[in-house]
């Protein structure tokens, strides 16, 4: 089929993400090695801390709590507008995130909110100069230690650490590995570890040199026929028959592995194979994070935890995924991240610290002629309304079939959502889904335990289909792909609204207690205090 391989039919993969899917959209321009993004963690711990402060100056300045997620949106807004050159923190005026502001602090009754405000981006001014000016000291180092499931990196010189489950670690791996291979045309985001001749990737036309090599020969999948290199940690299993498929048709199971600190952590098999095929590029294998790797994954940790608002970061549930890979062909997301994508390739919204994990860049810069995608934008309605332009621009000029799943809240007097409504592309009425009937994965599910994993939705839900002429031919939207669709967002949960989960987490679901450290997933602070402070509790960022 055009542009990728069809996946109609076939039993897609679970768990945290799906290894085995390829875009159906053209590859994307490949960037020179000279202008690779550098890594600099010691600028994100600052920029971090001064996000952080950014926001208690708001609070200082409204003297009472400002709105819910104000702060939040006035970023979003700001990142829309802003010329400044920080990526998160506006260091110029901008006007509509400015008036939004000072709408969002009127409505909740504060005094002076236009000085409120103006007070606000001077200090935010200020402190992306501070952070500009921050000199890296390329001999910090990033540590890693994995405790209980969890994995906790550490800056040298920083008190405090961020954290996340092992088995997020393992999937930041395997898109490192997927982004450093030759295959993938962004070949800048190799690792500064030079691989020995074994472990040389392939370059493209290669495949029938795979075979050649001991324990990576080629093989043909017994459930969707395409071929792929035999992992070479099962050629045992592999050579008695025993082992014909590929990632993406692997049958569920636990694998426990060996981390590079010498602790174990048990993750599935499927997350266990692509590590397994993919770690040949840059020299890691499972559990082995070399000090470029960790350097980015702290890079990015960092930048969205400063960014904050976890709520606008949740994503649709592995189900209702699955349903659109199998029958809609989506196999992108335009609004994601390293930490919550579902497949490989996706858009988000920092290209310099998630391009060397899969990300194609921002929304808004991409420019597909074809393909099949989904978009779930964060809850802000000039984000919304903004992508939703470009879909339609994007509709208008493709040349191929085109089709957007558009998933948004349903503020039903807002302007995204009469512009979706109205628009010549829609396929069918909006389709709603009530908030007690459905919800999403959480926007922290990497700091969260599996039963933690999901949440209910705030608000009820509109789902739109947004397809031109061929794009209508190659995936029709029917009736029983709608239900389908409905029925696998729903998330297995006794909890009903925000409130009973809160509860939930604060006190025993299915009669188990969290473990200790759940309760210390869910710290969200970095305890900088001085040395002379020892009595207070180390937290993580």
């Amino acid at each position: 089929s055009m542009g990728g391989e069809r996946r109609r039919g076939r039993k897609p993969a679970s768990g945290i993400w799906n290894p085995g899917v390829k875009p159906r959209c053209q590859p994307i321009t490949p960037i020179p090695s000279c202008e690779a993004p550098p890594t600099r963690p010691c600028r994100e711990a600052v920029r971090l801390l001064a996000t952080r402060s950014l926001r208690s100056v708001l609070h200082r300045l409204c003297g009472q709590k400002p709105p819910v997620l104000a702060f939040e949106r006035w970023l979003a807004h700001a990142s829309l507008e802003s010329t400044g050159p920080d990526p998160l923190l506006p260091s110029d005026s901008c006007h509509v995130a400015h008036k939004l502001l000072v709408q969002d602090l009127t409505r909740a009754g504060i005094s002076q909110p236009e000085q409120c405000v103006v007070s606000l981006e001077e200090a935010a001014a200020e402190a992306s100069a501070r952070v500009d000016a921050v000199l890296e000291d390329e001999a910090c180092e990033v540590s890693v230690d994995h405790q209980g499931g969890c994995s906790r990196l550490r800056l040298s010189g920083v008190k405090g650490y961020l954290q996340l489950n092992t088995v997020h670690m393992f999937k930041l791996q395997a898109l490192w590995n997927r982004a450093a291979s030759t295959n993938n045309p962004r070949q800048l985001l190799k690792p500064s570890t030079t691989p020995t001749e074994k472990s040389q990737p392939l370059q493209t036309g290669q495949t029938a040199a795979l075979a050649e090599r001991p324990g990576s020969e080629l093989r043909r999948c017994t459930v969707c026929a395409s071929e792929f290199p035999q992992p070479s940690y099962s050629r045992k299993q592999w050579q008695n028959g025993k082992t014909r498929k590929c990632i993406g048709c692997v049958k569920p199971g636990r694998i426990t592995v060996k981390l590079g600190s010498g602790a174990t952590s048990v993750v599935s098999a499927e997350q266990a194979s692509v590590l397994k095929t993919e770690d040949k590029g840059n020299g890691t294998s499972v559990g082995e994070f070399n000090q470029e790797l960790l350097r980015r994954i702290y890079c990015m940790l960092a930048r969205y935890e400063a960014l904050s608002g976890a709520g606008y970061q949740a994503a649709l549930t592995e189900k209702g995924f699955d349903v659109l890979l199998e029958v809609m062909q989506v196999t992108q997301e335009v609004f994601a991240s390293p930490l919550n994508c579902r497949y490989s390739r996706y858009c988000s919204a920092f290209t310099d610290t998630d391009s060397c994990f899969g990300s194609t860049g921002s929304f808004f810069d991409f420019e597909p002629t074809e393909g099949s995608f989904q978009a779930n934008p964060p809850f802000v309605p000039l984000v919304m309304l903004k992508a939703v332009e470009h879909m339609t621009n994007l509709l208008r000029r493709g040349s191929g079939p085109l089709s957007f799943v558009v998933i948004v809240p349903a503020w039903t007097n807002l302007l995204f959502w009469k512009a979706l409504v109205e628009h010549q592309h829609s396929q069918r009425k909006a389709l709603l889904v009530s908030a007690a009937d459905h919800g999403f994965c959480d926007g922290a599910q990497h700091q969260r335990g599996k039963h933690e994993r999901h949440r209910v939705s705030s608000f009820d839900t509109g789902v739109f289909f947004l397809q031109n002429k061929a794009g209508v031919a190659e995936w029709p939207v029917t009736d029983a792909m709608v239900d389908q669709l409905v029925g696998a967002m729903a998330i297995e949960s006794k909890h009903t609204t925000i409130k009973e989960l809160e509860e939930c987490y604060r006190g025993n679901m299915k009669g188990l207690k969290p473990s200790a450290d759940l309760s210390q997933k869910r710290r969200s602070t970095i305890n900088l205090q001085s040395g002379s402070n020892q009595k207070k509790s180390k937290r993580m960022i």
